[in-house]
């Protein structure tokens, strides 16, 4: 078993963030009218989103923890300590 802070919290603002300026990548491609802004944006989006949402799977039963104690179980769960 592995204790440890619970960083779901934090590591859900970042990716957060991140795709937020993915989105405003996007909308600047937009206001350019550049063809190779958008495919530039599109190769470089589509796996940070897919890379997002599988994160965000990993991350939801974390967030429950809050910023407290972590411990991660043998078969993948994970337990909250105050």
């Amino acid at each position: 078993m592995d204790e440890r802070r619970s960083t779901g919290c934090l590591a859900a603002v970042v990716l957060g963030l991140g795709l937020l300026l993915v989105l405003a990548a996007g909308v600047a491609a937009a206001l350019s009218g550049s063809r190779r802004a958008w495919v530039a944006v599109l190769v470089v989006a589509l796996p940070l989103l897919l890379l997002g949402v599988w994160r965000a799977t990993a991350l939801a039963p974390m967030l429950e923890c809050g910023g407290g104690w972590i411990e991660r179980a043998g078969n993948g769960s994970y337990r909250c300590y105050g």
